[in-house]
């Protein structure tokens, strides 16, 4: 069974101002889930959308339980966008707020989001993390001396053996130090956008196949040319067991 879950939260309404609302993100939220269940997609037919209001921290953090609680011969995709943020070395995904201001206790910690992340027991398992400081996702007592690009390319993890493998992969939009971007003409997120053409079609290898690996490479490449890695460089960690054709 295909199993996807989209969150994107575009407007935060929070009543301080304290955090901008992202005009892309309703955007990109919809056409990742329209892609995913139209027959032009991966057939996830089973696939639960969070828009705004309905992405409370309370409601992520059940559907994001209810989709890595998957059985061992399903495939899962889950692309979460909206504000990132980072207080006292811990990671948050910025859930919409109803008004109020911004707290670490009413966010979605990365840490928590990784837990269900590991613990799924799914045969294919793809995160994609389109929000500032989404690379926080993979921090493990990097040090912080280290250039984040430094840290970024050693996050890579990539074990490519034979065809139609499974595995775990997380994409990140950005590192664990920098924000994530909107194209203002395009009204798309640079990462979600290049995550969008790459699935259907311009990420595809030598033999015709997009994969976990050269979707990433195609993602990276396009939101560096658009941005300099300076700015925005999108991270990839995980493990496969063979080539996972998406």
């Amino acid at each position: 069974m295909n199993r996807a879950l989209c969150i994107g939260v575009s407007v935060y309404g929070c009543a301080t101002g304290q955090l901008i609302d992202l005009p892309g993100v309703a955007g990109d939220v919809l056409e990742i889930s329209q892609l995913l269940s139209s027959g032009d997609g991966a057939n996830y037919g089973s696939t639960t959308v969070l828009r705004d209001a309905q992405a409370t921290r309370e409601r992520v953090l059940a559907e994001l339980q209810n989709v890595f609680n998957a059985a061992s011969d399903d495939n899962v995709f889950v692309h979460m966008a909206g504000h990132g943020a980072m207080t006292d070395d811990a990671y948050y995904f910025v859930p919409h707020l109803g008004g109020s201001p911004f707290f670490a206790e009413g966010a979605v910690p990365m840490s928590a989001i990784r837990e269900l992340f590991e613990a799924c027991s799914a045969r294919r398992v793809l995160l994609f993390l389109d929000c500032c400081h989404s690379g926080g996702i993979l921090a493990r007592g990097a040090d912080a001396s280290t250039p984040p690009v430094a840290v970024a390319r050693a996050a890579l993890e990539r074990q490519i053996r034979f065809e139609g493998g499974a595995g775990k992969m997380i994409y990140a939009a950005c590192t664990e130090a920098q924000s994530a971007y909107e194209d203002t003409v395009l009204r798309h997120g640079y990462f979600t956008n290049a995550v969008v053409t790459g699935l259907r079609g311009e990420a595809a290898n030598a033999k015709g196949r997009v994969t976990v690996n050269s979707l990433f490479d195609h993602v990276a490449e396009t939101v560096e040319l658009a941005m300099g890695s300076d700015a925005q460089l999108p991270m990839q960690s995980g493990q496969t067991s063979g080539q996972m054709v998406l």
